[in-house]
């Protein structure tokens, strides 16, 4: 094959451009078809798009090859193109598979033997087993203090799954829910109810101090609200104070970061099973006699942080579960459940796409059927003033941004206005000079970027985000911070699929996997993922949110393997835990797709 041979020569194409560099699909813009010599030269002016033609799935072999075309870069043989980690595979669906852009079980196999930490069920267990036990036998040797311990195979197996199941509890779950897995004894297994046990664990002595410290340092305005919400759970009670008594308080927050600054904080979605797009029609997924619908019974106080960011069919969808837990006879709102919301109008209201001025306010909090029963407190004293670290000329600028922000937030700016007004932006706030707008703003915030790597302190990029109202902006400032920092680079490759829920559309032989592998969407990462050693990155999904890892929460990369990439966590209580990522699977929530797909 011609291409093939242009390779082995690796011939210099237009610009200097040298054939390995180069996708089949980009030869021709670097080089010219000579149809008498049956061979590629240098393409000495113009330009020319190249393809691939179409290749139905039933063509199996060609498929696969024209898959790997789309991602191989200047192959010698057609055994390099089936080559991956120095194995040369029988078939390029082989080869496809190895390299992770196929849709199997596979790389959570490879991911667990590099990690040495996963729980998955059947085919994934069977492969792993062995390191799940390694250190089974040890641990009981210390538990039940007996150093000549011998545990039998099948006494292993049994303490596995009861440490899984046990962690499984706690979260809510249970082995029970998955099929053709083994199921351990449950002698030593804690069957209460994990989550009131978990609600239940502060130090109650620890609370009582705090609420008498913090009590003290309320101002009056705070004061004044601190009685208004105790007094309508209990006297003289707030959440720490209601703890300290064995008392449950569900604290949750709308979006993964603001939970983590919330004792034993959750996200709303996580803690009351909201569905993610709600609907008049919505329903809170918690069967009524399960463990999490005995916590919210439990519970005294609800605190919901951020709620003007949420659509009102969240609370109506909370309304009706708290309404059906309770048994709620007597039509209370919540079902009798005292719940405060925070938050501010001015900040962030729901996001719906597409959506007008007059449906995005009519979906907030204030449209909710349930609004008049809500009592409006408020605050508006500026803590950050009240600091005793601060001096006078900190002061007068904290206040003179806080007084600008606030004008902008209650349309005060250029009145009288409808709504719509022109803003001017203080000048200290302004990058005036700048040839290139995004190394310019990149300077500004993080320094010298080749020099961002030598950097380890978790709060140099805690104070230092650079925010971006579309992904049309974001994109050029991520791909200029990630040329110039210095480190190891590896790029990851999605493997795509049609969701196998979407019947209709899984044997559309229209929608290929090149096709899949070039939708770009917001929340879902691009199909090729280049990650840097001292990239700084954000998870968009949560992971695991009591340990941290939410929508939102930002780390630091420290090492990358083929299917694990280990990061520093650099926000929140958690900062500066060490953490092991894995693919998983993302579902767009863009449902202007015509079909259902997913990314991993």
């Amino acid at each position: 094959m011609a291409w093939l041979t242009l390779n082995r020569k690796n011939t210099v194409g237009k610009n200097g451009k040298r054939a390995r560099e180069l996708l089949y699909a980009e030869i021709p813009a670097y080089f010219t078809w000579d149809g008498t010599n049956k061979q590629w030269k240098k393409r000495s002016r113009g330009f020319s798009l190249g393809r691939i033609n179409y290749v139905p799935r039933k063509m199996e072999d060609e498929y696969y090859l024209r898959v790997l075309l789309n991602i191989f870069r200047g192959p010698t043989s057609f055994d390099d193109i089936k080559t991956f980690n120095g194995v040369v595979y029988q078939s390029y669906k082989e080869a496809c598979f190895a390299r992770g852009i196929l849709d199997d079980d596979q790389v959570f196999i490879d991911g667990l033997i590099e990690a040495n930490s996963l729980a998955r069920p059947e085919q994934v267990w069977l492969k792993t087993c062995h390191l799940l036990s390694e250190d089974i036998e040890t641990k009981k040797r210390e538990e039940y203090n007996n150093p000549e311990l011998t545990l039998t195979e099948a006494q292993i197996i049994n303490y596995i799954f009861q440490e899984i199941e046990m962690i499984m509890l706690f979260n809510g779950g249970t082995l029970k829910d998955i099929a053709h897995l083994p199921q351990p004894s449950r002698e030593d297994i804690d069957n209460s109810n994990r989550l009131i046990v978990d609600e239940m664990r502060y130090d109650r002595v620890y609370l009582e101090e705090k609420h008498v410290e913090w009590v003290q340092m309320l101002t009056t305005e705070q004061r004044s609200i601190y009685d208004e919400i105790t007094g309508a759970v209990f006297k003289d009670l707030d959440a720490a104070a209601v703890r300290s008594r064995g008392q449950v308080v569900l604290n949750v927050a709308s979006s993964g970061i603001a939970s983590l600054l919330l004792e034993g904080g959750r996200t709303a979605h996580s803690r009351f099973a909201i569905p993610l797009n709600p609907d008049e029609y919505s329903v809170c997924k918690i069967k009524p006699k399960s463990d999490l619908a005995k916590l919210i019974k439990e519970a005294s106080l609800i605190i919901w942080d951020e709620a003007p960011m949420m659509s009102k069919f969240c609370f109506e969808s909370l309304d009706k579960i708290l309404s059906d837990i309770m048994k709620n006879r007597d039509n209370k709102v919540f079902g009798g459940k005292v719940v405060v919301f925070g938050g501010d109008f001015r900040q962030v209201l729901p996001v719906i796409n597409g959506a007008g001025r007059a449906e995005i306010v009519m979906s907030s909090l204030n449209a909710l059927y349930l609004w008049d029963h809500c009592k409006v407190l408020k605050l508006t004293k500026n803590m950050r003033l009240l600091s005793d670290k601060l001096s006078v000329d900190e002061a007068k600028d904290i206040q003179k941004i806080s007084d600008w922000l606030l004008a902008v937030g209650d349309g005060r700016i250029n009145e009288p206005n409808d709504g719509e007004a022109v803003i001017d932006i203080p000048e200290e706030l302004l990058i005036t000079e700048a040839e290139n707008p995004v190394a310019a703003i990149c300077k500004e915030i993080y320094g010298d970027p080749t020099e961002m790597h030598k950097n380890n302190d978790p709060k140099f990029f805690q104070k230092r985000p650079i925010l971006a109202p579309t992904n049309d902006d974001v994109n050029p400032i991520n791909h200029y911070m990630l040329q110039h920092l210095q480190g190891e680079e590896r790029i990851y490759l999605s493997a795509d699929s049609i969701d196998p829920t979407d019947s209709d559309s899984l044997n559309n032989p229209v929608i290929t996997l090149d096709f899949l592998n070039n939708i770009k969407l917001s929340g879902l990462p691009h199909h090729a993922l280049r990650l840097k050693i001292g990239l700084p990155v954000m998870l968009l999904r949560n992971i695991d949110p009591k340990g941290g890892l939410c929508n939102g929460t930002r780390l630091q990369i420290t090492q990358l393997a083929n299917h694990i990439v280990e990061a520093k966590v650099i926000t929140g209580d958690k900062s500066g835990d060490i953490v092991l990522i894995l693919s998983i699977n993302l579902t767009p929530s863009d449902t202007k797709l015509p079909f259902k797909m997913r990314r991993r």
